[in-house]
This record gives C-alpha cells, sequence and structure tokens, in this order.
C-alpha cells in the first residue's frame, strides 16, 4: 500500500474515508457530540487561584509634567549618527 492507494481509494482499502461523486448526503456519525464529555457550564469552569504576592497600595507617580501646559504635541523617533550611518534611538511623543 502506498500513498496513492491510500489517496485515491483503491479497492480493498476500506478503512478510508471516500466519499464517491454520487453521494449527495453526507454526515458524520458522531457530529454535534462533545469530544470530552459535557461541558460544566457555557460561561467554562469556575476557577479561583489565590494570589501568591499580596501587591500594596496604588501610589501617586509623579512625572514632572503635572504643572505644564501642552501647546503641542506629535509623535516622534529620536535618531543617533554612528560609525557612518543614522541608528533609531527610540519613539515616542514630543511635547511642546
Amino acid at each position: 500500500m502506498d500513498l496513492y492507494d491510500i489517496f485515491f481509494h483503491k479497492p480493498g482499502y476500506q478503512n478510508f474515508l471516500y466519499i464517491s461523486p454520487d453521494s449527495k448526503s453526507f454526515s458524520w456519525s458522531a457530529a454535534g457530540t462533545s469530544v470530552f464529555g459535557t461541558p460544566t457550564s457555557k460561561t467554562g469552569p469556575d476557577i479561583y487561584f489565590e494570589p501568591v504576592v499580596q501587591l500594596s497600595e496604588a501610589v501617586d507617580l509623579k512625572t514632572g509634567e503635572e504643572d505644564e501646559d501642552v501647546l503641542f504635541s506629535s509623535r516622534a523617533k529620536l535618531y543617533r549618527f554612528d560609525t557612518d550611518q543614522w541608528k533609531e534611538r527610540g519613539s515616542g511623543i514630543s511635547k511642546y
């Protein structure tokens, strides 16, 4: 038996799926049944994991820009010149 016989259904190999062109109503015998049994719920299992590390209260982060007024902001890239070529150093928002 070779791959040609498997895929093109040589008579005598009945253990492979073969649908003849004249068969109009084909259906799988187990279509619609659950593979792993019945599901516990539609939304998924109710699982809770205890946290390993307890986090402290939220801390206010000060950036130093709280008292500044933004007149113009734009996306920008920063380049540096290194060994006869420009290399990208970073990208972000430029504020004025």
